[in-house]
């Protein structure tokens, strides 16, 4: 996931973008299947989880140590654009937990997500 912040530079009257930051991001299983299905690069979207620290020795006896948000939710940023949700009722106890909903691409609920 890429963030670039922006100012608005009041001297020259035009937006400037600032440094932009890269984050290693992972999502699993159905998640993972509904990022891969809804969202491509470029895409904005909104991102919700966790920062984690990963740490190993390389076979050589370095140290390394990198950062990667793990996903818990993320959806189409609506700021700049629509979307139109197809749901899907998953089976209580399903992969997203009780009497849950996911999109999934497939064809419109006629049950309201709530």
């Amino acid at each position: 996931m890429a963030v670039t912040p922006r100012t608005f530079d009041r001297t020259s009257n035009q937006w400037k973008d600032g440094v932009t930051a890269f984050y290693r991001c992972a999502a699993w299983r159905t998640l993972a299947e509904h990022v891969a299905d809804s969202l491509s690069k470029g895409s904005r979207v909104v991102a919700n989880g966790r920062m984690r620290q990963h740490d190993w020795t390389t076979d050589q006896g370095e140290k390394r140590s990198m950062l990667a948000v793990e996903i818990d939710d993320i959806g189409a940023s609506v700021r700049f654009a629509t979307v139109t949700i197809n749901a899907k009722r998953i089976a209580p106890g399903g992969p997203a937990g009780d009497d849950a909903w996911a999109s999934t691409g497939g064809a419109e609920s006629t049950e309201p997500p709530f």
